[in-house]
């Protein structure tokens, strides 16, 4: 009751506004169709005209999207203009970001196939297992905030990548039935 009176009203004025049919109807669709290609590609191919036609199509309805984003009055996502990834240095951290994220997907799942298929870890050892991991990125994360004021961003994004990539390699010398200890959680903090 009081938050009422003392707060003001934060709402945009959305009466102006419009449904952005377009914009909804080309991430729709674009993101549908690269889901469809990378779910059918084993059973139709990674090289068959179905997957290739598919991810085409997507990239070009997502590529529309941008061009349809940039240009109307209401995009569907105000908040983040398409003018900020003209800056040279945004691109770069966004690019890095996305392969590192790759990455990062990848890792966890050949990890955790190597756990169970391997070493023959049960599904609930295997994710017990996963959380050192996940417990250093959290920490990482909280570290990154007083670092990037301290070091500054470029500092900050290159040893990080510079670290995650020792990591990877030291990962990806895991021999056929080595020790979780030795071969997955020591080169996990880099």
């Amino acid at each position: 009751m009081l938050a009422s009176r003392g707060i003001r009203e934060s709402r945009p004025n959305v009466a102006a506004r419009s449904i952005d049919w377009a914009g909804a109807t080309l991430v729709t669709t674009g993101i549908l169709s690269s889901l469809y290609a990378l779910v059918r590609a084993n059973a139709a191919g990674w090289g068959s005209t179905q997957t290739v036609g598919l991810l085409s199509l997507a990239a070009v309805l997502l590529a529309g999207l941008v061009l349809v984003e940039s240009r109307v009055a209401a995009p569907l996502v105000p908040l983040v203009p398409l003018t900020i990834f003209r800056q040279r240095h945004v691109r770069a951290a966004n690019v890095a970001m996305a392969a590192t994220a790759a990455a990062m997907v990848g890792l966890f799942f050949v990890l955790n196939l190597y756990l169970q298929e391997i070493l023959g870890y049960s599904a609930i050892r295997v994710g017990l297992s996963s959380l050192p991991l996940g417990l250093m990125l959290m920490g990482a994360a909280g570290a990154a905030g007083p670092l990037l004021e301290r070091i500054g961003t470029k500092a900050v994004l290159i040893r990080g990548l510079g670290l995650f990539t020792v990591g990877l390699a030291w990962l990806a010398r895991i021999p056929l039935h080595g020790s979780y200890v030795s071969d997955i959680l020591a080169p996990s903090p880099a």
